[in-house]
């Protein structure tokens, strides 16, 4: 399955925010630079989806902050649960 997700790099925390029109909102404490903010996001996302992070590709957007991210459909199944970015309790801390 794939999913888009919108990327803050230089969060705070590493974190899921929740999804908004069908775009999960990611945040990682990483930088931008030598792809060491996607391999946060790929890390991030196999943690809350309890897969592994070779079971991740970004497919489009490797230097964007929107990417489009392919996944096997248990794992992005896990993702979906992760629905309300304006509450604070729903964010997923890791």
């Amino acid at each position: 399955m794939r999913i888009t997700v919108k990327v803050t790099p230089r969060a705070k925390k590493n974190e899921l925010k929740g999804w908004r029109n069908d775009i999960l909102k990611i945040g990682v404490t990483a930088a931008p630079e030598h792809s060491r903010a996607n391999e946060a996001v790929v890390r991030l996302l196999a943690k809350a989806a309890g897969c592994a992070p070779s079971e991740i590709t970004i497919i489009r957007g490797k230097t964007s902050r929107e990417k489009i991210i392919q996944l096997p459909d248990a794992c992005a199944e896990k993702l979906k649960k992760y629905d309300r970015p304006h509450q604070k309790s729903h964010s997923h801390h890791l």
